[in-house]
């Protein structure tokens, strides 16, 4: 049984801590704009965006007259009043300021309309086949965030500013169009373009404002009377593109329910374009993602699904969208909570057990992270880094609600995103709305968590007093103190685990030294300490080999099961901590301990163990575990044995249905049977041509390995223009391995500098001054002198001087 005992150690609380100054850069304003009206038509082949954006205001100064707007290298043709009366202006390639015709009084709204054209190097892209990837899709898509819409529309680029908008765009006639908002109309037109019109009704700020054109086929549903529109590729399966998408609406259900606010646009899309930088992008009511995530086909699946990505860019409907940041520095308040979210919801769909150790490895980054980088806040000056905001952010909401109890952290929420629904937000604003809904002071703990940096490292022991039987928990905070980082006030669960049942308690931790003392009926055989694994820190508990076993066998923390893992590894020579190992290994009943394990295990050489037969036999159970990452650690295994007796099981696992699966049994036969793993990587380059980067990485390495002249055709096909930039670069330092045609692949790699890929160029001059360094310099400063791209110019300098540095000629 479990229960909360008081403890006996009573704890004297400091007083609370005074929040330091933070100096973030928040930009003012001199209008509030309240609607973007952005006309659209395109020249694809130039890349050229011709247009028309009204915008209309209201001064927040008294006799407003100049109207600032940021516009980014841009053609500007002319700049009128709502009544058509010309407008003067200045224009810097930057700013756009507009006189007004007369000055206007505190709110008196009035409109301008500024007619434009451009060629925008950030925010809008389009993709269409080129030398460089002749299989390209033609598309037209933007991404705003953090300030980029500006390169497309002028605008107020900056989050503290929220207005409706539409955007009428002109485009093919075979194109989808998808954008912020409704679909008001769709009109074709006589010279066979069509002229579509969204409209987006509630306010959001600029940088969340978007426009996707291209081929797809749309799948429409209804949730709760919101339409949901998935696009997918006309080439993708429909059962792919079905699969990718099947969980949206129960997402939407289970985050309007937790939330308690109900999906706030009139529409929610969600679109694939290809070459996007990130996984996705959260614009109000119109997520775009990845092609390389969005739609995965059936095997590819089984590897890595969506799911995780769409729950996290849904999640930011509300937090980023609804409620969106005050400006950058404040940028956890969009990416924590998303990041938190997504983690709620896998503890909705999937359980406990993937909950905490989808926290534990976001924690485990941002330790590492910090551990660089030091004591930053999560509240900086600017845009914060990815482990940061994202996964510290996401931590630190766990341990507020945590702190605050699952009913009153709903509260909370449901009236933090009522009470700034389409508004801007700061951190103050969620501390205030805790404490009108709670009565609670958390100023220590966002003083600590938030406004200050670093994180708890904390050393544990425990002692059992039979005399008294009372069991002692002493901690020891060892983190430096610096400017940015002291001593934390932590509440830290321990669980206390006997034969007759468990006993939870929780400790508030403060200061240097904290002792937590417990009446117990009998000396336990573990202590958990931070049961749950909830702390952003480094918790050490000095315990023994037997503890250890029993936090194996019976500790329902999955994370504290790892940790007793990866310890009992160095002590694998004794037979029952094996056989305990072994136990896991093949039977935990949550995938991420066997996978730990096992991995653990891998990295030991099979030559210097006395229990290499007991190790072995471990291997080829868990090659046919269900799940993939452990099969794939299972063949890693059997590879260090080096037995060509193991063949046969290599050669069944080239059929497995995980990509990593296959690569790892490549590699087992290729290394243990040269003929037959020169077949199967041919067949496998052949088969693929670069479509799949996990199999032809593998081939490429053991093609150099084996020395597979025969390769030599596809190498050349494969650095040829169509296969991922990875593949080419990858294919070129292979195919230069083999020492055979060299000629070709000098001539290759010479027009490649000439491709209209910016990386593409950028990569052509490394290779060739890495394998053809006197050619190369020369091809390359042919190049430079004609590179009209300043940052590919720049690149290729550096590169020149770099590789000179590294005693090239």
């Amino acid at each position: 049984m479990k229960r909360f005992l008081p403890l006996l150690f009573v704890l004297v609380f400091l007083p609370f801590l005074i929040l330091p100054a933070q100096v973030t850069k928040r930009r003012e304003r001199t209008a509030d704009i309240l609607h973007y009206r952005i006309e659209l038509s395109f020249r694809e082949e130039e890349g050229r965006v011709m247009g028309k954006t009204t915008v209309v205001f209201r001064p927040l100064r008294p006799d407003l007259s100049t109207l600032e707007l940021d516009a980014a290298e841009m053609t500007i043709h002319g700049v009128a009043s709502a009544a058509g009366k010309p407008l003067r202006y200045t224009y810097d390639s930057a700013r756009l300021s507009i006189m007004l015709d007369r000055p206007l009084g505190y709110g008196e709204q009035a409109a301008v309309a500024i007619r434009y054209e451009c060629v925008p190097k950030r925010g809008m892209y389009f993709i269409r086949p080129n030398e460089t990837r002749p299989k390209d899709p033609r598309q037209i898509w933007t991404q705003g965030q953090r300030e980029n819409n500006r390169y497309w529309f002028p605008c107020y680029d900056f989050p503290n500013d929220k207005a409706t908008s539409e955007i009428i765009a002109t485009v093919r006639g075979e194109y989808e169009t998808v954008s912020n908002g409704i679909l008001r109309s769709r009109r074709r037109n006589r010279d066979g373009t069509v002229t579509w019109q969204w409209m987006q009704e509630k306010p959001h700020s600029a940088y969340l404002i978007v426009f996707v054109a291209g081929e797809y086929r749309v799948t429409r549903r209804i949730w709760n009377g919101i339409p949901l529109l998935s696009y997918s590729y006309p080439t993708d399966d429909t059962a792919d593109a079905r699969r990718a998408y099947e969980a949206t609406p129960r997402m939407m259900a289970f985050f309007s329910d937790y939330f308690g606010i109900p999906y706030p646009w009139p529409k929610y899309a969600q679109v694939p374009v290809a070459h996007f930088f990130f996984g996705g992008m959260e614009n109000t009511s119109a997520t775009v993602l990845s092609d390389a995530r969005a739609v995965p086909d059936a095997r590819r699946a089984k590897d890595d699904t969506p799911e995780a990505l769409i729950a996290h860019e849904l999640a930011h409907q509300w937090w980023g969208d609804l409620l969106t940041c005050i400006d950058w520095g404040e940028g956890w308040l969009n990416e924590g909570f998303a990041t938190y979210f997504q983690q709620c919801w896998t503890q909705h769909a999937h359980g406990e057990d993937e909950f905490t150790y989808q926290r534990w490895n976001g924690i485990d980054r941002y330790l590492q992270w910090a551990d660089v980088r030091g004591s930053v806040p999560l509240v900086e000056k600017q845009w914060g880094d990815r482990a940061n905001i994202y996964s510290k952010g996401a931590a630190v909401l766990h341990m507020l609600r945590r702190i605050l109890g699952e009913e009153l952290f709903r509260r909370v929420l449901r009236e933090y995103g009522s009470r700034f629904a389409f508004g801007c937000v700061e951190t103050h604003d969620l501390m205030r709305t805790i404490e009108d809904v709670t009565g609670m002071d958390l100023r220590w703990f966002f003083a600590q968590w938030v406004f200050r940096g670093g994180y708890p490292a904390i050393d544990a022991e425990w002692f059992w007093n039979a005399g008294e039987g009372t069991a002692s928990v002493r901690f020891s905070q060892l983190q430096e103190a610096d400017s940015l980082k002291g001593y934390f006030r932590v509440p830290l669960d321990i669980l206390f685990h006997t034969a007759k049942g468990d006993t939870l308690v929780r400790a508030m931790l403060d200061g240097p030294e904290t002792t937590v003392h417990v009446h117990l009926e009998e000396k336990p055989r573990f202590v958990s300490v931070d049961h749950g694994s909830h702390i952003c820190g480094r918790i050490t508990l000095r315990q023994s080999i037997e503890e250890c076993l029993a936090h194996l066998a019976e500790n329902t923390d999955v994370v504290k099961r790892i940790e007793a893992g990866k310890f009992l590894v160095a002590h694998a020579d004794a037979k029952d901590v094996r056989n305990a190992l072994f136990e896991a290994a093949r039977r935990d009943r949550f995938w991420g301990v066997r996978f730990h394990i096992a991995e653990q295990l891998s990295r030991l050489d099979p030559d210097s163990l006395a229990w290499a037969v007991e190790l072995r036999t471990l291997w080829l159970d868990l090659v046919d575990d269900p799940h993939p990452r452990i099969r794939s650690t299972a063949l890693a295994g059997l590879n260090h044995f080096h037995d060509r007796a193991l063949l046969p099981v290599f050669e069944r696992m080239l059929n497995d249905s995980s990509l990593y699966v296959e690569a790892e049994a490549i590699i087992g036969v290729c290394s243990l049977d040269t003929a037959k793993g020169r077949r199967a990587v041919l067949a496998r380059l052949d088969e693929k041509r670069g479509s799949d980067v996990v199999i032809t990485s593998v081939c490429l390495e053991w093609v150099s390995r084996l020395h597979i002249v025969e390769a030599a055709d596809i190498l050349l096909e494969l650095a040829s223009p169509g296969p991922s930039i990875d593949v080419r670069n990858g294919a070129a330092r292979t195919l230069a391995s083999l020492g055979t045609k060299r000629d070709e692949l000098r001539r290759l790699l010479v027009r490649q500098l000439d491709e209209p890929d910016e990386d593409c160029r950028i990569q052509a001059a490394i290779l060739l001054l890495d394998i053809f360094p006197q050619e190369g310099r020369e091809a390359v400063r042919s190049r430079i002198a004609r590179e009209t791209d300043l940052d590919v110019r720049e690149a290729m300098q550096r590169i020149l001087v770099q590789m000179g540095r590294n005693g090239r000629p």
